[in-house]
């Protein structure tokens, strides 16, 4: 997966939601209508030297000050780095001598780290003296708890759980609870498509508890949660057939389509029995979620339309 890019896009979008999230004193004295984003290249050792590229380097305004400018380096990595605190140290300085600007920090961890929100520190030290001291953020998601930012109005907050400790939650239902805050969200499609697409990269079930889920979301047809899996669906395919393409493996393209698929006929064949009969019991969900035969579940979803009575639709299980 290339978290880099995800998180990117992610970031910039909702920027001034990750600020009010997680640092609101901060986001209270920034202007976050006046952000613009830097596709800064570092050189470390100038003009031959490597290239540095962070993954998120933004430009704001504060509110008060004369309007007074600050960079904010957000920098997303996928797993516990021993040198993190030297490298943040090098874009620090990097960014303060080009940019000529005071910079705020950050690292935004998908992996567990000593707390959800912590300060971490870079010290320059010589014969037992601290000459210089970086002092800056540390973001680890998957050390906050799901439930609160399940229950949070911002509208990051959702899908940034799906990378954080469900609690009591069973992952299904999580997920479940996930999707429906992104669908509810009052803001554009573009945005609520986005959001779910970290729910659906980073909430990958197992077998037994993508079928739970589908269950769930056939029982409430109408919150929007499944156009959302659908769009999961839609790209999965596409990457499927991109990928196939790319390493000529046309088997792996038929696959990633059928089960597409199939997955797609379970799901309006569990919800139209559910509209039509209520609330499904667990045995005849089951049987539902183990047909793997698409031309059957073709003749099942015509079925339906004529059948009277649940047992009539059990009997052709």
């Amino acid at each position: 997966m290339d978290h880099d890019q995800i998180w990117k896009e992610v970031l910039t979008e909702f920027f001034g939601e990750f600020m009010e999230l997680f640092f609101p004193r901060i986001a209270e004295q920034l202007d976050l209508t006046t952000v613009e984003f830097d596709n800064t290249e570092l050189f470390a050792d100038p003009p031959t030297g490597d290239v540095r590229r962070p993954d998120l380097v933004a430009e704001v305004a504060c509110r008060e000050g004369g309007r007074e400018l600050i960079l904010i380096h957000v920098e997303v990595q996928s797993c516990r780095d021993p040198e993190m605190d030297r490298r943040m140290w090098e874009y620090y300085c990097l960014l303060r001598v080009r940019r000529k600007l005071p910079v705020l920090p950050i690292v935004l961890y998908l992996a567990p780290g000593r707390a959800g929100l912590v300060r971490e520190t870079y010290r320059e030290q010589l014969f037992g003296q601290t000459y210089c001291t970086l002092r800056y953020w540390a973001v680890a998601l998957p050390s906050f708890s799901a439930e609160r930012f399940l229950r949070s109005r911002n509208l990051l907050a959702p899908a940034l759980s799906a990378l954080m400790r469900p609690g009591r939650l069973r992952r299904p239902v999580h997920k479940l609870q996930a999707l429906d805050a992104v669908a509810a969200a009052e803001t554009n499609e573009a945005r609520r498509y986005m959001l779910a697409g970290v729910v659906g990269a980073y909430m990958v079930l197992s077998e037994v508890d993508e079928a739970e889920f589908e269950q769930l979301a056939a029982r409430e047809p109408n919150t929007g949660v499944a156009t959302m899996v659908n769009i999961f669906e839609q790209k999965g395919i596409e990457k499927g057939i991109e990928k196939g393409i790319e390493k000529g493996i046309q088997q792996g393209i038929e696959k990633g389509i059928a089960e597409g698929l199939l997955a797609g006929q379970r799901r309006s064949l569990l919800g139209q029995m559910t509209s039509t009969f209520g609330e499904l019991p667990g045995d005849v969900r089951a049987r539902v979620a183990a047909i793997d035969d698409p031309e059957r579940l073709d003749v099942l979803l015509v079925a339906i339309l004529k059948a009277d009575t649940l047992e009539q639709m059990t009997a052709l299980l």
